[in-house]
């Protein structure tokens, strides 16, 4: 019975996620908390309902207590580290991504993560520095361009907006956030009718 394993309820919770089914992620991940109350990954799977359902206060929440619970767990780290950056923290998610990045360099969401979480905090040029670097070495990914695009665009860089942007959706096209960046840009720079 499922019911009375939280490992399994986990597995089913699982499943939903993969359908973007919140509510039933968040009804599951509770139900194996209640049968499992220091189970770091029973709280990872109700942060990732919380952030499915856009409660984002709520699965910064799940995830610090899952960090708590599994101290050593990288992903668990980038994950509450994302979700620091969603809610405006940009001092605590850099810390939180550069922590990763001391164990695992190459961990590119955390990369990625870190050069936003700069550029959200104020520290341009060292976003700027790591964004060369970062792109020069990975071209194609398009989450840092999209997400780059869109913060130069209302920083009077429509331009260079612009050009990341379009460099995101030759890559992906099928990436939406490029094409939201790149109408953005467009947007502040006042050509509308390219917007539209």
């Amino acid at each position: 019975n499922s019911a009375s394993s939280a490992p399994q309820l986990l597995a089913l919770a699982a499943f939903y996620l993969s359908t973007e089914n919140g509510n039933e992620v968040k009804r599951l991940a509770e139900a194996a908390i209640k049968l499992e109350e220091n189970s770091a990954a029973a709280y990872q799977m109700l942060g990732m309902a919380h952030r499915l359902n856009f409660d984002l206060e709520a699965s910064s929440s799940a995830f610090a207590k899952a960090l708590e619970l599994d101290s050593e767990s990288l992903s668990g780290r980038r994950n509450l580290a994302d979700m620091k950056r969603a809610i405006g923290k940009s001092e605590e998610a850099i810390a939180l991504y550069s922590e990763v990045l001391a164990k695992d360099p190459d961990d590119l969401p955390s990369q990625t993560g870190r050069i936003l979480s700069l550029f959200e905090g104020g520290k341009r040029s060292e976003a700027e520095s790591e964004l060369l670097k970062s792109v020069e070495a990975n071209s194609g990914n398009v989450v840092l361009l999209a997400g780059a695009a869109w913060w130069y665009a209302p920083h009077g860089e429509t331009a260079k907006a612009i050009d990341l942007a379009g460099k995101g959706i030759a890559s992906e096209p099928r990436y939406i956030w490029s094409h939201i960046a790149l109408a953005r840009a467009f947007t502040s720079a006042g050509r509308f009718a390219a917007a539209e």
